[in-house]
C-alpha cells in the first residue's frame, strides 16, 4: 500500500477525535433524558456546558502560545491523551449526580466533562488546521474527511444501539466505552 494512502487514513482517524466525543454525547441524548434528573433540560444544559469550553482556544491563543511557544506535535498530543482521558472517565461517571445546589440532584461530572470536550473540540480546530499547513494539500482533505465523520462515527454507533428506543441493545456505558475506543485509536494514529 502506498505511504501516501497510509498517511492519509492514519490522518484521517485523528481528525474525527475533534468532536467525536461531543457529538456521542448528544447522540445520546434520548438515553440521557431518561436516565437524568434534569429531564429535559440536560439538553439545554449540556448545550451552554459545551459552549463554555470556547474558552480554551482563548487561553491557548492568549496564554500559551505567547509565552510558550507549544510545538503543535505536543499540544496534539496532550490533546489526545486529554480527550481519550476525559472519554474513559466519561464511562464511569455519565450518571453522576451531585445536590450542590438547592440540595437538588443535578449532573455536574457530565456537564463537567461536556465542558472539557467541548474545550478539546474546539481546540482541535485551532491546532489541527495550524499543523497540517506545513504539509501537502492532499492531507489537508484527509483530516476533513476524518472531522466530518466526527458527528458519523457516534451516529451510527447510536443507530447501532437502537438509542430513542425502549429496549436498547447495549447500555449507555459500553456506548461511552466505543467512544473511548475511537478516541485511543485516534491517538494511537497520531504517534
Amino acid at each position: 500500500m502506498d505511504v501516501k494512502v497510509i498517511t492519509a487514513c492514519l490522518l484521517g482517524c485523528v481528525g474525527y477525535s475533534s468532536w467525536v466525543l461531543v457529538n456521542g454525547i448528544y447522540t445520546e441524548l434520548p438515553e440521557l433524558v431518561s436516565d437524568l434528573p434534569e429531564k429535559q433540560a440536560i439538553a439545554s444544559q449540556l448545550s451552554i456546558s459545551v459552549q463554555c469550553g470556547n474558552i480554551f482556544p482563548f487561553i491557548y491563543l492568549l496564554v500559551l502560545l505567547p509565552y510558550f511557544q507549544p510545538r503543535l506535535y505536543i499540544t496534539i498530543l496532550i490533546l489526545l491523551l486529554t480527550e481519550a482521558l476525559v472519554s474513559f472517565v466519561l464511562i464511569f461517571t455519565w450518571s453522576k449526580t451531585t445536590s450542590l445546589i438547592n440540595g437538588s440532584s443535578h449532573s455536574f461530572p457530565l456537564l463537567f466533562i461536556s465542558a472539557i470536550a467541548g474545550g478539546l473540540g474546539a481546540l482541535s480546530n485551532v491546532t489541527y488546521w495550524s499543523f497540517i499547513a506545513a504539509y501537502q494539500p492532499f492531507l489537508l482533505t484527509s483530516l476533513s474527511v476524518g472531522v466530518a465523520f466526527s458527528s458519523v462515527i457516534p451516529s451510527v454507533l447510536g443507530l447501532i444501539q437502537q438509542a430513542s428506543s425502549n429496549e436498547i441493545l447495549f447500555s449507555v456505558e459500553i456506548y461511552f466505552a466505543i467512544l473511548f475506543i475511537f478516541v485511543l485509536l485516534s491517538f494511537l494514529c497520531f504517534l
